[in-house]
């Protein structure tokens, strides 16, 4: 009877066996007989002879994609037992299953061949008003984990927390709150003056005016125009020079009335006359620019009968 290394063939007992006597051969774990059926020859020789072999795997071929074994890509034959996980080279795609396949005693894979298919992805991309979305390559479909940049178009910016959305796993994308919001200007700085009373709300490269305090200010020269900058600042387009109003009290006592007109370093004297009877005392508020200028009467009636202020 034939001695195998790492199997053996049944018990006997038969002592001899003569020409054409069959065996099967059975095998340990991890080998695989040669041939599971071994004769007995004239020249008293088992043929085929009775051996048992390590068993391997082939590793089998994988479109598009190949195996691994602990993560490394594996291209030998490998020993029974091992188990190999199949995995997709070409960007986009992802194995029709993942189960690992492992190395039989038959020398077989267990399970089935896997393909790679297009992978899970994002179709089209979300909309936005007032912008869009930028995805570098802007080629659709976009796979998992890709990720979008929201650009906003001018005259807008974006508000929120973050301007980027990913495609995740159930073909949609990320939420965000972000948003394109119309650039309109609320920083007055650079246009700041004691002598203007309001300002305009104008959007992004529109012009407004400011209103100027005309009671006690003049505008010299430039324009009372702004513009609306990129950075939510009012501009000058045309830098105003501003100055400041004389202003003189006017208060009548009596009748004849005599006026004094105050200045910072001189008292002028002038006499108006009006036809009122009566000692109530009123102020009038007169006003020039420069010295030698004419003075700016108010136009107002006086109150309880009093006829218009005349010079």
């Amino acid at each position: 009877m034939p001695q195998v290394s790492h199997g053996s063939v049944p018990n006997t007992i038969k002592e001899f066996y003569k020409p054409k006597d069959e065996l099967i051969l059975t095998c340990n774990a991890g080998y695989a007989p040669s041939s599971i059926v071994t004769i007995c020859q004239s020249n008293r020789i088992w043929t085929p002879e009775p051996i048992c072999t390590y068993v391997s795997c082939t590793i089998p071929r994988l479109e598009n994609g190949y195996y691994t074994i602990d993560g490394i890509q594996s291209e030998n034959a490998l020993p029974y037992g091992s188990s190999i996980y199949p995995t997709c080279s070409q960007s986009g795609y992802t194995p029709s299953h993942s189960t690992a396949r492992t190395c039989q005693e038959s020398g077989t894979w267990s399970g089935s061949d896997p393909t790679c298919i297009t992978k899970i992805n994002c179709r089209s991309l979300p909309l936005v008003a007032n912008g869009h979305y930028d995805g570098g390559s802007n080629n659709l479909p976009y796979p998992v984990n890709q990720t979008i940049t929201l650009i906003c178009k001018t005259g807008y910016y974006m508000f929120g927390s973050s301007d980027t959305r990913t495609c995740i796993s159930n073909n949609t994308w990320s939420a965000n709150d972000h948003t394109c919001v119309r650039i309109t200007c609320n920083d007055t700085n650079d246009v700041w003056h004691e002598s203007i009373t309001a300002y305009p709300e104008i959007g992004f490269a529109e012009v407004g005016t400011v209103t100027l305090n005309s009671s006690f200010f003049h505008l010299q020269d430039g324009s009372l125009a702004v513009n609306c900058s990129a950075d939510r600042k009012l501009t000058w387009i045309n830098t105003p020079v501003f100055s400041r109003l004389q202003m003189y009290i006017l208060a009548h006592l009596s009748r004849p009335l005599s006026v004094v007109v105050r200045r910072a370093s001189s008292v002028v004297r002038k006499h108006f006359y009006l036809n009122m009877f009566s000692s109530k005392t009123t102020h009038w508020i007169l006003t020039k620019l420069h010295r030698n200028d004419p003075w700016v009467v108010p136009n107002q009636s006086c109150s309880n009968g009093y006829d218009r202020l005349h010079m």
